[in-house]
């Protein structure tokens, strides 16, 4: 039985009551416990959230020395139908740090960044420094920095990036655990040779691509670039890279990699949102129902599909009534209003 929005509203609310909720909000006038992100992390404990509040001002830098999660509203919400607020919580630059120079285990290990607009200046991403790293449902103007050598576990989905989507140095001897997957890129894509990990069901628009002696899935994946001299790939494992699309047949034509030319797979920008457009069109046969999983390629398909606007599956409350007082041998009556992400 699919669980009720209201069943997955409970479960969530259950799960967080363990820690505490530290809101966030620069707006004038507001009546959040901070206005200050960098105050409310000084306050905050290890595994604590940081919910901040949509605002036309930006939050700017953090960094990020703790294990904590830190939620916004999502971007491009004034563009996309059934949001449940119409700004977003932009931010400059987070960098997550550790706190152990010698151990990627600590500081922010296990952090979760989710529904930030990282888009305040042209300098503006994420920078990390620890292990086992969650970012979602987030635009990034500019890019993801793996800033140590020996980081594992970085978990990256159904973000759109308006720059780069992964930036390490150039004599990186490549990273273990890289999840990948669900993203738009509009730049280019390039990490380290040897890593290891999972790049999925997503849509790349530059005209450079780089993966190359990868240790890991490279499937289902779109690339509209018709550019073949800056576009490079190769896997350690045989049958690795399969499914994939590519509009001027970078990715081969064996193990269900196939051609496209990009003109004909999307709805296009008319009467859609920026990340909208990319959504698949009823006659684009070479991605849909093809991809490795039996879903449509690209990152509308797989079990993570991306979801407009970078709305979480979590349940959003967007109206919260309790009465001003009450006791413990009486009712009372509280309303909840919620929205779904998908």
């Amino acid at each position: 039985m699919k669980p009720t929005l209201l069943s997955i509203l409970i479960l969530f609310l259950f799960s967080v009551s363990q820690a505490n909720i530290l809101r966030v909000d620069n707006t004038p006038g507001s009546s959040a416990p901070y206005s200050d992100l960098t105050t409310a992390h000084a306050v905050a404990l290890d595994g604590d959230t940081l919910y901040i509040e949509g605002s036309n001002t930006s939050y700017g830098n953090l960094i990020l020395n703790k294990r904590l999660v830190i939620l916004g509203p999502g971007y491009y919400l004034d563009q996309n139908p059934n949001t449940p607020v119409s700004l977003s919580a932009i931010v400059a630059i987070f960098t997550l740090e550790r706190s152990d120079p010698n151990d990627p285990t600590s500081g922010s290990y296990q952090s979760e960044i989710r529904g930030l607009s990282f888009t305040a200046t042209s300098n503006s991403g994420i920078r990390i420094e620890s292990s086992e790293i969650t970012i979602a449902n987030c635009l990034i103007r500019s890019d993801i920095a793996l800033q140590s050598f020996d980081i594992n576990g970085i978990h990256v989905s159904q973000c759109y990036f308006q720059g780069e989507g992964i930036d390490a140095s150039s004599n990186n001897p490549g990273f273990n655990g890289v999840v990948f997957i669900n993203n738009i890129v509009e730049g280019n894509f390039l990490i380290p040779d040897n890593s290891t990990g999972t790049i999925n069901h997503n849509l790349f628009l530059g005209d450079r691509f780089e993966v190359l002696s990868f240790a890991g899935e490279l499937r289902s994946n779109i690339a509209t670039s018709t550019n073949t001299s800056n576009f490079a790939v190769s896997s350690s494992g045989s049958g690795q890279i399969s499914h994939n699309t590519a509009a001027n047949g970078q990715f081969g034509t064996i193990d269900d990699n196939n051609i496209s030319a990009a003109n004909v797979l999307f709805v296009g920008l008319t009467g859609n949102s920026q990340d909208g457009q990319y959504q698949l069109a009823a006659g684009a046969t070479a991605v849909l129902g093809n991809a490795h999983d039996a879903t449509d390629r690209g990152p509308f398909g797989g079990n993570r599909a991306y979801s407009l606007s970078g709305l979480s599956d979590i349940p959003r409350i967007i109206s919260l009534e309790v009465p001003p007082t009450g006791s413990a041998s009486e009712t009372f009556t509280i309303r909840v209003k919620a929205r779904a992400g998908n």
